[in-house]
């Protein structure tokens, strides 16, 4: 996939949807090669080529677009360059000095230093949610959904497959939720203890029901399916087991 040529048409496709009132999509210049020498000399990580092909397009994505009654956001990306994204400073972490006085204080210290806050709901949601991945044995490791007010959810996405899924979803808001790793919220030893998984489900399910609602009606001709199917799943999942 030419991924900037599938940005630009998801931007024509929403310039002719008469729901779809402003759109803002910007790309950058590709990122240097002199930005990639000094990420290889300050990181030893090895890059999925899927992900590692976007910064050579676009060194960085900002993304929003409106429903035209009420400019009530509908869709969001903001992805910043290779290196603020894997920078253990500013805003691409969210571990703080005083997290390891907390109860499993260490732990969740731990933890949260493996992560970089990589795509972020800036405008919808003040960058509260936010998606992360956990960097393992130095690779790109699983992506998280990360609610700062509510659960945290492992995905099952690869970090290579994210741009491609979100274009399907056209970054309509919270659109990662449909891609829940269920398996792996059963088998996760929380350091975070009880507070990770289970206690913003309801909000989980509406977030969801209203991504069906947007994509029905605003997307008619769009198919479905796969979507029902996951929030049936996690529906289920979520009633029986929190």
């Amino acid at each position: 996939m030419e991924i900037i040529s599938e940005f630009r048409n998801l931007e024509q496709e929403l310039l002719n949807n008469p729901r779809v009132g402003s759109i803002k999509l910007d790309l950058f210049d590709p990122i240097s090669s002199l930005g990639l020498e000094i990420f290889w000399e300050s990181f030893s990580l090895e890059l999925q080529k899927g992900f590692l092909d976007f910064y050579k397009k676009s060194n960085g994505l900002a993304f929003e677009w409106f429903f035209n009654i009420g400019e009530k956001i509908g869709g969001e990306a903001k992805i910043r360059s290779l290196l603020d994204t894997f920078s253990d400073t500013g805003e691409g972490v969210i571990w703080y000095k005083e997290m390891k006085m907390e109860k499993n204080g260490s732990r969740m210290l731990e933890f949260c230093q493996r992560l970089r806050v990589f795509d972020r709901y800036e405008t919808a949601m003040q960058s509260t949610r936010f998606v992360a991945f956990e960097i393992e044995n130095n690779k790109i490791g699983t992506l998280w959904f990360w609610d700062t007010e509510g659960d945290k959810y492992p995905l099952s996405l690869q970090a290579s497959d994210y741009f491609p899924n979100l274009i399907h979803a056209k970054a309509a808001l919270n659109w990662q939720l449909f891609y829940i790793d269920l398996p792996r919220i059963k088998s996760f030893d929380s350091p975070f203890g009880s507070d990770f998984f289970g206690t913003t489900t309801s909000a989980t399910i509406n977030a969801m029901e209203e991504f069906l609602q947007t994509f029905s009606a605003s997307f008619s001709n769009h198919p479905l399916e796969k979507y029902e199917k996951k929030y049936q799943q996690v529906k289920k999942e979520f009633r029986d087991n929190f």
